[in-house]
Formats: C-alpha cells, structure tokens, sequence
C-alpha cells in the first residue's frame, strides 16, 4: 500500500496551488528547498511521490516536484515537472515562469523564450517579462524578435533601463549601431548603477571600434562588480586592440580564475601566448579547451601553431592532417596548415590550403588574405584584389585586408589608393602588429 502524503508536503502543494495564476514567490521555493534539505533527498522524494498518486490531477503537485528536483540540481527532470504542470492546467503561470528561468540556467534560450512568450501570451503585462523574453531571444540569435519583445517592454515601462539596454544589444547585433548607442546611453541615465546596462554600452563601443570610450565602460563596470568576467574579457580585447597584448592575457588570465575551462577566453589567452612567444603556456590552454572538446578546430590550429613555434614541425603537421580528416569544420586547419607551407617556402601548397579554407568557409576573411598575399607573390594582382575586396566586404574593420589591398593597389599604380587602405589599417591595427612596419616600408616605395 502506497504510504500517505506528509502533512508538509500537502500544506507547499496548497502554498503552490495558490499562487499558480501569478509569477512564483521565491518564499515557496525556498520552503521546498528546505524541506528536502531537512528530510534528504530520498526520503524527500518518496513524500512527492506519494503527493503524485494522491493528487494526480493537480498541477500544483508538479510544481512542488519541480522545485524539489530543481533544489537537488535536477535541472532536466525538474523541467519536465514543471512542463507537466503546465500541460495540467494550460492558464498557470507560475509553473510555466519557472521552467523558463530553468532553461535558461540550462543555456537553453530557444526553449526559454517558449516559456517566456507563452506567459506573455497569456496575458501577463509585467516588463519582467518581456525582459527575460528579449534576452532569451538575444541569446537564441534572434535580434529582430529581441527588439519587439523589448518594444512591448518598454510600452509599459518607458524608462526601464535593462530594456534599453537590451534593445541596444539586439539593435548592435544587426548591426544598428547608431540605434545601438543611442539605447544603451539612454539606458544609464535610467539605472546608472546597473551592470548590464554598463555591460551593453562597453560592447556598443567596443564594435564601433572606440577603444578609449568602451574601456571607459569597462572599468566602471568592474568598479560596481570588480570580478566581473565579461568585463575582464572585454578589456582583455580593448588591450589586444590597443596593442598591450600582456595586459590582455593578464585579464584573459584574471577571467579564467573564475571561469577556468571557458573554451572562448582559453583560445584569446593562448593566442596571446603565442604573441608573447609563450608557446609551452598556450599549449596549456589549448590542452584545457581539448580536454572538453578534441574536435574544437580554434584549439587544435593553436595547438599546432605552438607546436610549430617549439619546432616540433612534424608534430604539428600531424596534428593539423588528422584534425582535416576528421572534423566537420575544418577551415581553420586548413588556413593553419597554409601557414605552415607558406613558412617552409611550400608556395603553392599554401595557395591549395588557403582556397580549401575558403571552400570550408567562405566566410573566413584571413584565408583570402593569405590566398591574396601568395597571388601578389605569384604575381597574380588581379586574383589577389578580387580576395582582398572579399575579406574587407566581410570585415570592413579588417586591418589586415586593408593593409595587403593597399600593396595591392600599389602594386597596379594606384598610389592614392593604396595611400587610404594604409592610412584605414593604421588606425585598425595594434601598436605592435608586424604589419605596421611593412606599411611604413611600402610607403617608402612610393
């Protein structure tokens, strides 16, 4: 015979069955949460086990299940209580608002903007809300419904700064960046002490390319949350671009000490490495990122590239063979092999390379630079224009394409030309990239 239900546990099923039509209070959470704690996990279980064949019907006892599960980190099956409840009773709120910030601690954004956007569909006009549905959004790479869902944020609070910022962030990633800059300014003179307010405002100045105002940002971020990741990354990049790259990976550093095995700040601190000449402490990262991921094909170039540095060619020349033959995305290996022919004087092998990155991804400008420096070699200019136009249509910031387009220029007598792609790629590149020496000693030529 099935034991009864605890009196507790029916008395959090009638706390939960009450407040099912409105957002959860974190008080009933927290009452869960304390009752597994104090009868333990097991014992806790067998209780809502018994709640569910006592009161099947009730979407409040798979409610109270979910946020049992969710406070044993069950992240997945609390879900499912929590999706359950909702199927039980189709107008319940509260449920439905807990599996939403669940996938989203789930880094499941399509599935939390579900959730979010079926509470807003049923009628809850709270700019929470909408909030929460723009940033899922936001991280599902959807920026065009972000914005509507933080326009109807904003309908019913016009001054809320987290939504400004949020339609600033959807605004950066399309690529509106005046829009961009107009919304996260706006933002903080609503919530001048908000993180992420000062968090979209680094990012918009960041992509507009201004260094100064975007560590401006940075640093008073880090003064409000002075362990802050992203800011720490984010400067990071703003020293990278200003051409400190040792204060760069003492931030990447910095970052990793709380987030040690982030595949994205592993590869920035390795690439830094190899800057400095750091090769054995860039294979340390690269290792971190393989551990996780062998197949990841940032890691595995770096690798290779270190290995090269420490001339350990075959080694390296292995590596990059077997990561061809057996990833799905192997552009990078292909651009990292090409560099490899090109240092050993293996011209058109490194010409091969770099097209097969291109044909990996058309997408990878620094395959057509590379394809592009080997055709003014091989004096081919108009085949190397043709992939220099390519890379900076890609990345008009390129300052590398920009660089080797102005010797193309040069090459076929543009002088004035070649004068403004250098004079653009001067003001793009770090103070102490290789390619500003070349540039100085290009324009000698004229």
């Amino acid at each position: 015979m099935t034991p009864a239900p605890s009196d507790r546990i029916r008395q959090l099923a009638r706390e939960a069955a009450a407040m099912l039509a409105v957002p959860p209070r974190p008080a009933v959470a927290d009452d869960i949460a304390a009752f597994v704690t104090t009868l333990g996990p097991t014992a806790a279980m067998d209780d809502l086990d018994a709640l569910a064949e006592e009161a099947p019907d009730a979407a409040a006892t798979y409610h109270v299940r979910g946020e049992a599960l969710a406070a044993l980190d069950r992240l997945a099956a609390a879900c499912d209580e929590f999706r359950y409840a909702t199927e039980i009773d189709d107008e319940a709120i509260a449920p439905r608002w807990r599996l939403a910030e669940i996938e989203a601690e789930r880094d499941r954004p399509h599935e939390a903007a579900d959730a979010w956007d079926a509470i807003a569909e049923r009628g809850v006009e709270e700019p929470a809300v909408f909030e929460h549905l723009g940033y899922a959004l936001l991280d599902a790479d959807e920026p065009t419904r972000a914005i509507a869902a933080f326009e109807e944020g904003l309908a019913l609070a016009p001054n809320n700064g987290r939504l400004l910022a949020g339609r600033g962030a959807a605004a950066l990633a399309l690529d509106l960046m005046d829009d961009a800059l107009t919304d996260a300014t706006a933002a903080l003179r609503h919530a001048p002490e908000d993180i992420e307010c000062w968090e979209t405002l680094a990012d918009v100045h960041m992509a507009r390319g201004e260094t100064a105002s975007a560590m401006t940002a940075i640093e008073r971020l880090l003064a409000l949350a002075p362990g802050h990741i992203e800011a720490l990354r984010m400067r990071g990049d703003a020293q990278w671009d200003a051409g400190d790259i040792a204060a760069a990976v003492a931030d990447y550093t910095a970052a990793l000490a709380t987030e040690p095995d982030d595949p994205e700040t592993l590869i920035a601190a390795a690439e830094g490495h190899l800057r400095l000449g750091e090769a054995e402490k860039a294979l340390a990262n690269t290792a971190r990122v393989l551990a996780h991921d062998a197949a990841d094909p940032d890691a595995i170039a770096l690798t290779a590239r270190a290995e090269a540095a420490l001339g350990r060619l075959t080694e390296a020349r292995e590596r990059l063979d077997r990561g061809i033959e057996t990833i799905e995305d192997p552009a990078a290996l292909y651009l990292a092999r090409a560099d490899q022919h090109l240092a050993a004087g293996r011209t058109n092998l490194a010409w091969r390379d770099a097209r097969w990155a291109i044909d990996a991804d058309p997408e990878l400008g620094a395959a057509y630079v590379l394809r592009a420096r080997l055709a003014l070699d091989l004096e081919s200019p108009a085949e190397a224009m043709a992939d220099l136009d390519a890379a900076v249509e890609l990345d008009p910031k390129d300052g590398a394409a920009l660089a080797w387009r102005g010797r193309a220029h040069q090459r076929a007598g543009r002088t004035q030309d070649a004068t403004l792609d250098w004079d653009a790629a001067r003001a793009l590149l770090p103070s102490t990239d290789p390619l500003l020496a070349e540039i100085h000693a290009w324009r000698s030529d004229i």
